[in-house]
């Protein structure tokens, strides 16, 4: 695995560690010069980062004619409380158009695509306090301030949100990995 960010390097080595992948490396690098032989992985694995011309043709070389390039990159997240709820649903997607964080587009052809959703379950209450702290995470790396129009249309939207029954919910946070062509 390479890492241009090299503090990802020790939770990339308790994850390999933790699924008892014996035969993986991290090897700290920028994903366009991959310190590795032609054909020398049998996986290329782009996180949470959809890979540029360069990075893909580097990573093909890599995997060589019998490796895979795999892109996993976040899909739409929703909320569904008793039902779903496509105003909150709608102005969580506001927050992420404006912080620039959508799925991305590939360029290249997908061979396959296999989606794993991420599903946090809880009452009404935990649900909402889980989404202003991510809300607030993304306002801090987007730089989006209070009065940011997306930003008010959520506050207003859990506002919403908070004021009916409790019960059993879910935030779901799906991550698509394609395999490309």
């Amino acid at each position: 695995m390479g890492f241009e960010d090299t503090g990802l390097l020790p939770r990339a080595e308790v994850a390999l560690e933790a699924a008892d992948l014996d035969g993986a490396t991290v090897l700290p690098s920028p994903p366009d010069a991959l310190p590795v032989a032609d054909g020398g992985a049998d996986v290329v694995l782009f996180v949470l980062h959809v890979p540029d011309p360069a990075e893909r043709t580097e990573a093909r070389r890599v995997a060589g004619a019998t490796g895979r390039v795999v892109v996993v990159t976040p899909g739409f997240p929703w909320i569904g409380h008793e039902g779903p709820a496509p105003e909150l649903d709608a102005a969580l997607w506001g927050v992420c158009r404006a912080a620039s964080l959508v799925p991305p587009g590939l360029e290249a052809r997908s061979a396959s695509t296999h989606v794993v959703t991420q599903t946090v379950a809880g009452s009404r209450s935990g649900l909402v306090a889980l989404l202003l702290e991510r809300l607030t995470v993304i306002q801090r790396v987007a730089g989006l301030g209070d009065l940011h129009p997306a930003v008010r249309r959520l506050a207003h939207a859990l506002e919403a949100f908070a004021s009916g029954p409790d019960g059993v919910g879910s935030y779901e946070v799906p991550l698509v990995a394609r395999v490309l062509a």
